[in-house]
């Protein structure tokens, strides 16, 4: 964390950093209790891989700072009909026969490169390459 940290609009948009007030951060703290297990994390993939359609846990805003290379996202908003899509996709077998892509409204293709951030907002639905 000392040498890695989010820029400051990731915690504005972060629905757990929002919703847990101050004071119950700082009970939290002195208590060496956690709302959360994960703050911030490092992503490193080789080229050519897929992830698939996923939400971040916990409501977590996503940053991603591409260092080295090139990586291209697929990603809808989390709009009610996206988020029910996801769920009924996620938790049945559709998981294993189909792209979620089709059924989701309002994505789109982002190309990161090298030097550049993707923000994402809490609850969007995504998925990266290979899609070049």
């Amino acid at each position: 964390q000392q040498q890695v940290s989010a820029p400051g609009f990731v915690y504005q948009l972060d629905l757990m950093t929002q919703a847990w007030p101050q004071q119950q951060q700082q009970q939290d703290a002195a208590s060496r209790s956690r709302p959360r297990s994960v703050l911030l994390y490092t992503l490193c993939s080789p080229a050519g891989c897929y992830t698939d359609w996923h939400i971040d846990f916990g409501g977590s805003a996503v940053w991603y700072h591409m260092v080295k290379g090139v990586k291209v996202f697929l990603a809808a908003p989390p709009t009610p009909a996206n988020l029910e899509a996801y769920e009924s996709w996620a938790g049945s077998d559709l998981q294993a026969r189909s792209w979620l892509g089709v059924g989701l409204h309002g994505a789109v293709q982002v190309r990161l490169e090298a030097g550049a951030t993707l923000m994402l907002p809490p609850g969007a639905v995504r998925a990266a390459e290979p899609w070049l």
